[in-house]
């Protein structure tokens, strides 16, 4: 009804997200409707009418349903490869790089004559880059990217920046004004604007998940419990532990 219709309004005018999350459902909508018209589906308030707290309920779910699914079917949308909850899967590009996706990552990407690039929608992957000087090759997550000619990298994105290690060749890491180059076995986290946080581990340390092993080191256990829900499916329990015994500390 219109006074639905105006609520409706002003939500969407109160941030750019609530207009592109309605955009997003009325793309679903078309998509349904398209599926409809092509499998000859009769539409369901021709066959039958809701009575009003039918109705009400229907549209409760169907928006309950839109907020749990609509973010990954956007994801989906965007990207050229995605991973699940403990799948890795290898991608071959077209200027022969190859790309490791991690589990629960995804990838768009963009190629032509002047450059190549791969944008990291979510996770995490490694790169092999193949060389060609003509075109450089930019992987990008958020303001942080990192540019290569030909080289081997990995690339993690996390809440507040992203975090690049290099197992072969040089990179250039980059985020807003600041840069920093590693060369193998370097590695730097962007999450400190002027990226001091930087170090060095052995270059055939860099994407050990790769091989099936998680290396962990100086990192918060948020940042822990984070990378392991993307390789196991099933709730993590954490029982806090002291000299005291188990539930104190």
């Amino acid at each position: 009804d219109d006074g639905l219709r105006h609520r409706l309004d002003l939500w969407r005018r109160q941030s750019p997200a609530h207009d592109a999350a309605w955009r997003d459902l009325a793309g679903l909508d078309a998509l349904l409707v398209a599926d409809q018209r092509a499998t000859g589906a009769t539409p369901l308030a021709a066959r039958r009418r809701f009575r009003p707290p039918a109705l009400a309920a229907a549209v409760a779910l169907a928006a309950c349903l839109a907020l749990a699914v609509l973010p990954s079917l956007h994801l989906r949308w965007r990207a050229d490869a995605v991973t699940g909850t403990g799948e890795i899967k290898p991608v071959t590009l077209a200027d022969g790089s190859r790309v490791t996706l991690a589990p629960d990552s995804a990838i768009a990407v963009t190629m032509d004559k002047d450059h190549r690039a791969v944008t990291l929608l979510r996770g995490e992957a490694f790169f092999e880059v193949s060389r060609d000087p003509a075109r450089p090759f930019t992987a990008s997550a958020g303001s942080s990217s990192a540019r290569v000619l030909g080289t081997a990298f990995n690339f993690r994105r996390h809440a507040d920046g992203a975090e690049i290690s290099v197992a072969e060749g040089s990179v250039q890491v980059s985020r807003g004004e600041r840069s920093h180059r590693l060369g193998a076995g370097d590695w730097v986290d962007t999450a400190a604007v002027d990226l001091t946080a930087h170090g060095t581990v052995p270059a055939e340390l860099v994407a050990p998940w790769r091989q099936g092993q998680l290396v962990v080191k100086d990192r918060s256990l948020r940042d822990v419990v984070d990378i392991l829900r993307r390789y196991h499916p099933g709730a993590i329990i954490m029982q806090l532990t002291s000299s005291d015994g188990p539930g104190h500390g």
